[in-house]
C-alpha cells in the first residue's frame, strides 16, 4: 500500500479535529495532561478523543483507535455486544457489557488496565511525571508510523543523541487568532535529561496520522524552525499551526534531542 506524505516548510500547516460530541469538544479549549507514552511517541490524541481519567480515576483508551495505532486488527460484533481483536498472535474477545467498557455516541473505550493485562503487556507508572508508560518492541507497528520511522531523516546515522530528553507535560488545542482558518497546538515540555540542552538540538514536535493513509511531520524534511535552549528541569511550550480536517486519526509527539549539523 502506498502512503503519501505531506511535506512541510516554515510552520507546520496540519489538519485536526471534527468533534463528535461534549467530551470532545470541551477538549479543543482545555489543557489537557499527556497520560500515556508507548515507547518513544506520546500518545495526545487518538480519534475520537484524547486518552482520559474517567470519574473512578481509570486510564480509558478509545479501543478502536488504540489497537490500531499498536498495530492490532479489531472487528465489531453488535448482535453479540462483543469485539474481536486480533493482535500479538492472539485472538481476544471483549464483552462490551462489562463496567470496564465506557461507550457515548457509538464510540467505545475501554481500562488501559484491562487492554495491557489481556495481551500481556507490561506497563508502568511513573509517578514523578505522571505518565502511563509502555516499552515494548511489539508495539506502535501501524503501517503510517512504520512508514514515518523510515522516512524521518533524523533517525540516520547517529542524529538523534537521546529519545528520552523531555517530559511532554500537557497540550492544548485552540483556534489561531491572525488565521481563523488555522488551530493552535501548544505543547508543553519539560527537560528530564539532567542536562543542558544547547539551542538547536530540542526536538518536540507532533506526528500527525490521517485516515487516508497519509502523515505528517517536521522529520519529512529538516525543519529549519528555531529550537530553544532548555535548562535542566526547565519547562518551556512550543506552538505549532495546522488546519482542519475530519480524517485526523491521532497526533503523537516525541521528545528528543537531535543533531542537527548532519
Amino acid at each position: 500500500m502506498k502512503y503519501m506524505k505531506k511535506f512541510i516548510v516554515v510552520i507546520v500547516v496540519l489538519i485536526s479535529i471534527t468533534y463528535q460530541f461534549n467530551i470532545i469538544a470541551q477538549e479543543a479549549s482545555e489543557e489537557k495532561s499527556v497520560l500515556l507514552k508507548i515507547n518513544q511517541y506520546y500518545v495526545l490524541y487518538a480519534y475520537p478523543i484524547s486518552p482520559f481519567i474517567n470519574d473512578k480515576g481509570v486510564l480509558m483508551l478509545p479501543l478502536r483507535t488504540f489497537t490500531e495505532l499498536l498495530g492490532g486488527k479489531i472487528t465489531y460484533v453488535p448482535d453479540e455486544h462483543q469485539v474481536d481483536i486480533v493482535f500479538l498472535d492472539r485472538n481476544v474477545i471483549f464483552d462490551l457489557t462489562k463496567e470496564k467498557f465506557y461507550i457515548e455516541a457509538g464510540k467505545i473505550f475501554i481500562s488501559a488496565r484491562e487492554f495491557f493485562e489481556k495481551f500481556e503487556i507490561c506497563f508502568k507508572w511513573d509517578q514523578t511525571n505522571s505518565l502511563v508508560e509502555v516499552s515494548d518492541d511489539r508495539l506502535m507497528k501501524h503501517p503510517l508510523i512504520e512508514a514515518f520511522e523510515g522516512g524521518d531523516v533524523y533517525s540516520d546515522g547517529n542524529n538523534v543523541i537521546n529519545n528520552k530528553a523531555f517530559d511532554l507535560i500537557s497540550f492544548s488545542i485552540a483556534n489561531d487568532t491572525k488565521e481563523p482558518y488555522l488551530k493552535r497546538l501548544t505543547i508543553k515540555a519539560k527537560n528530564i535529561s539532567g542536562l543542558d540542552i544547547p539551542e538547536g538540538m530540542e526536538d518536540i514536535h507532533p506526528i500527525f496520522l490521517y485516515n487516508d493513509n497519509t502523515f505528517e511531520s517536521e522529520s519529512d524534511i529538516r525543519s529549519t524552525r528555531q529550537r530553544q535552549a532548555f535548562n535542566p528541569d526547565q519547562i518551556r511550550t512550543n506552538t505549532y499551526l495546522f488546519g482542519s480536517d475530519e480524517n485526523l486519526l491521532a497526533i503523537l509527539a516525541l521528545g528528543r534531542t537531535i543533531d542537527t549539523r548532519n
